[in-house]
């Protein structure tokens, strides 16, 4: 995929401008299976 990062967009609570940095990481950390963030926090809890 390519994304095109516009510039000047604002990062979450004026943590400054948005970078291809910043979208790398959010991905990488969505993708990590040992992350609280990762796959296994979008599954429901199995009874």
């Amino acid at each position: 995929w390519t994304f095109q990062i516009r510039k000047g967009v604002p990062f979450h609570k004026g943590w400054g401008e948005l970078t291809a940095v910043d979208v790398k990481y959010s991905i990488e950390r969505g993708m990590d299976l040992n992350s609280i963030a990762g796959p296994s926090s979008q599954l429901g809890r199995a009874d």
